[in-house]
């Protein structure tokens, strides 16, 4: 495995972007990198070059395509369970907004 760290400035964290050898001796992303960008992957605010090494990785490996296919339906479906949905403020009621309020300090 070879790896690099590198300042994620969004995230203000440093992340290790890691490559694994595969058997045919080309260097792949490792699945844990492909698991930390797939909102990013999803959004297409990928670079070109990034997204091509996530679709070579996504091509070959089974368990992060299907992965990927489940987080993109959980997305959908939050979405849609969202669509409509109202809350009348009137209806909360007082005592609960002032627990609340109270407990955020």
């Amino acid at each position: 495995m070879s790896g690099r760290a590198r300042f994620d400035e969004a995230a203000g964290v440093f992340r290790i972007y890691a490559k694994v050898q595969g058997r045919d001796g080309n260097w792949y992303l490792s699945c844990e990198e492909v698991h930390a960008f797939l909102a990013e992957y999803l959004a297409g605010e990928l670079a070109a070059a990034r997204r091509a090494e996530f679709e070579r990785h996504l091509a070959r490996c089974r368990s992060c395509a299907a992965y990927l296919e489940s987080y993109r339906t959980t997305i959908e479906l939050a979405r849609e369970s969202a669509l409509g949905f109202e809350i009348d403020p009137a209806a909360i009621p007082r005592d609960l907004v002032t627990a609340i309020l109270a407990a955020r300090g």
